[in-house]
């Protein structure tokens, strides 16, 4: 049981501080405190976004870093782009003149799949920044997405345009990088893991209020898997973005931990073995003893992500 319970508090970590977020964002220097921002901007009919403008002004129209976040598709919020995982990184990107913006996007509820809406919510963001690039000054020629977890899992569905065979309709953002912070690539073994089976029997035993909104599965679906194995096949190609890897694609940077017990390292190494195959181009960090959200990272592995980051982007625009 304990270890059931730790492993669903791997999955909360996107959301935990946001019960102290007052002073947890103070004690860490977060982006939300630091220059000029704007708040709450509404890109389609439920979803906003925040504005992190540049600290030093070095380009005449910033180039744009677009921000997804974790939670597993079932929770997690836009400011925590401010939780303590890449605040250097982001800092360091936004004193060398870039905006940085951060999403919401749907989420699991009631029952009901967030798929396809959230890879629809990423493209209608992209398309509303591009339309406002004079407004908030931005180069909408150089934007790049990162994304934690279930955010790089989007942000690697729409840069692959692994939605384009069932939304031809839906347009294919040009994205010129993607940095995926452990990002789940291959959906039948995530969701066949041992680790998202201990998640849901834990989450059966909670109350029916608290257990039913967390059935990872299902609420992802949106249908019982078990009952339509067909559809659930399906499903799982169809957001998998390592099924959608072509011969020409955006530099990818990949940071994984290989004690990831949430989206296991397996996700990582074989979307860069498939990579090789394709002769792509990627940056590729594996850190040794670190499990989800960089838990049990040194603080110079930790100033390591920040500079592999940072770097990674800046020499994206030499």
């Amino acid at each position: 049981m304990k270890r059931k319970k730790w492993l669903w508090l791997l999955f909360l970590l996107p959301i935990i501080p946001l019960a102290f977020f007052p002073g947890f964002l103070f004690y860490t220097t977060a982006p939300i405190i630091e220059g000029a921002n704007s708040y709450n901007i509404s890109y389609n009919e439920k979803q906003a976004l925040d504005l992190y403008f540049p600290t030093q002004k070095k380009y005449e129209r910033s180039p744009l870093l677009i921000f997804m976040h974790g939670g597993a598709w079932i929770v997690g919020r836009k400011e925590s782009i401010n939780f303590n995982r890449f605040n250097g990184a982001i800092e360091n990107l936004r004193a060398q003149g870039f905006a940085v913006a951060s999403l919401s996007y749907t989420l699991a509820e009631d029952g009901i799949s967030p798929f396809p809406q959230n890879i629809k919510d990423i493209i209608e963001a992209i398309n509303w920044l591009k339309s406002q690039g004079e407004e908030y000054s931005i180069d909408t020629n150089r934007i790049g997405l990162m994304g934690e977890s279930a955010g790089a899992h989007l942000a690697l569905m729409l840069t692959f345009h692994a939605y384009a065979d069932e939304h031809p309709e839906w347009s294919r953002p040009k994205i010129d990088y993607l940095v995926d912070i452990y990002g789940p690539t291959e959906m039948k073994h995530l969701f066949l893991s041992e680790t998202l089976d201990s998640l849901n029997s834990f989450a059966r035993k909670l109350p029916s209020v608290l257990g039913e909104p967390l059935d990872i599965i299902q609420n992802l679906m949106g249908f019982d898997p078990k009952k339509d194995s067909l559809k659930a096949n399906k499903f799982m190609r169809d957001y998998s973005p390592i099924c959608f890897l072509k011969s020409e694609l955006a530099p990818l940077l990949i940071i994984h931990g290989d004690e990831d017990q949430v989206v296991p390292i397996e996700q990582s190494r074989q979307l860069i073995a498939r990579m090789d195959s394709f002769n792509l181009n990627y940056e590729y960090h594996e850190l040794a003893g670190v499990n989800h959200a960089f838990i049990g990272a040194s603080d110079a592995q930790m100033d390591s992500i920040q500079n592999w980051i940072s770097t990674f982007i800046l020499k994206q625009y030499p």
